[in-house]
């Protein structure tokens, strides 16, 4: 699974919590599969040996066939299983990217400074304006959370389009 994960996800997001459940997971149901796979070679073998030694019993090809068709299946699913994961982990990282991108806006938008002109809003009696460095000066306390919730809302809204864009720049190559 490290090796899947490693050649995917870049290493400063492989030891996220997020990932690395998954890739216990993960790595217990491909772990599954890779069993199952060497138990039907190793009764293929048998079956083979047998065969080898004279047991020509039409029963005999039949069950050779069915395990031949078994490990192609298995095969078949190891492969696509991988892939499967290649493409989880690849949307598991970019979602802890936005995520971690967004918290940083918001820790931003409560701790200074946002790159804004002054804005005012004028409210009934109150008004709340917001500085280039990310201050906030109100007059009146009436209605005053209103509208630094709106300010907050706003900004966060602006800055969501921005790494929406940003994050349109990465796509899957197949």
């Amino acid at each position: 699974m490290k090796y899947i994960v490693g050649s995917v996800v870049p290493e400063q997001y492989i030891n996220e919590p997020i990932i690395q459940n998954k890739m216990k997971l993960d790595a217990f149901q491909l772990g599954q599969l890779y069993y199952q796979q060497k138990m039907n070679n190793i009764t293929l073998q048998t079956a083979m040996d047998v065969l080898a030694k004279g047991d020509t019993q039409p029963r005999m090809f039949e069950v050779i066939e069915k395990l031949q068709k078994r490990a192609a299946e298995l095969s078949e699913q190891i492969t696509e299983i991988q892939n499967q994961f290649r493409k989880y982990y690849i949307d598991t990282y970019m979602d802890v990217e936005i995520k971690k991108r967004a918290d940083d806006v918001d820790h931003e938008m409560l701790s200074g400074p946002v790159k804004e002109k002054v804005k005012e809003i004028p409210a009934s009696d109150d008004s709340v304006t917001m500085k280039d460095d990310g201050t906030v000066r109100t007059v009146s306390s009436k209605n005053t959370i209103e509208q630094l919730q709106k300010l907050k809302i706003e900004a966060a809204k602006k800055r969501k389009k921005e790494l929406a864009s940003e994050v349109q720049e990465y796509q899957e190559v197949k």
